[in-house]
């Protein structure tokens, strides 16, 4: 399936769901269901298959939302992939779901890689000073990778800051190289 497709499907739910007030609250339980799904490898493949009709993918689909406890809003997007046979675009949705709920919102995910480990304290100082910077509510996601050497890269959406030991020995490098 096609992106635009996918993002379709994410802008009707998120519409209804901020009709609802539910925003945070819809994304959370369209995340519970992708990794139910994720978990079960084989009910995904049948619910993927051409050989599970329609009506029986609608079922299914409202039989977890109810296993899940979702809501009624999400009980009734999930019957409707089910039905119009958009299951295995399920984590695109999702995914373009949670982009704009970050935009409606006012959030910017950052994921954050360094060399040695962060104290919390470290953390939380990153997060205010990208607040500051991006006049957004920060969500911070932390990796080490010894293979940087030092420093610090910040990945904001598309945008990538590479403060790192390693690129700036590259650069050099590259300078050296040139002369």
């Amino acid at each position: 399936m096609n992106g635009a497709i996918a993002r379709r499907y994410a802008k009707a739910l998120i519409e209804s769901a901020q009709e609802e007030g539910r925003i945070e609250e819809a994304g959370e339980e369209l995340k519970r269901v992708v990794e139910f799904l994720k978990g079960d490898e084989s009910l995904r493949k049948y619910l993927r298959s051409a050989l599970c009709p329609p009506e029986t993918k609608r079922r299914l689909m409202g039989e977890i939302a109810d296993a899940l406890k979702t809501s009624n809003t999400i009980k009734r997007f999930l019957e409707l992939i089910g039905e119009r046979k958009r299951i295995n675009a399920l984590e695109a949705i999702y995914q373009y779901y949670v982009e704009l709920e970050d935009n409606i919102l006012g959030k910017a995910r950052v994921h954050i890689i360094t060399a040695f480990p962060l104290s919390e304290a470290q953390i939380g100082a990153l997060r205010e000073g990208l607040e500051i910077l991006l006049e957004k509510r920060v969500i911070i996601s932390y990796t080490q990778d010894e293979a940087i050497m030092g420093g610090i890269i910040c990945k904001i959406d598309s945008t990538v800051l590479d403060g790192s030991l390693r690129t700036q020995l590259e650069t050099i490098r590259e300078k050296l190289i040139k002369e």
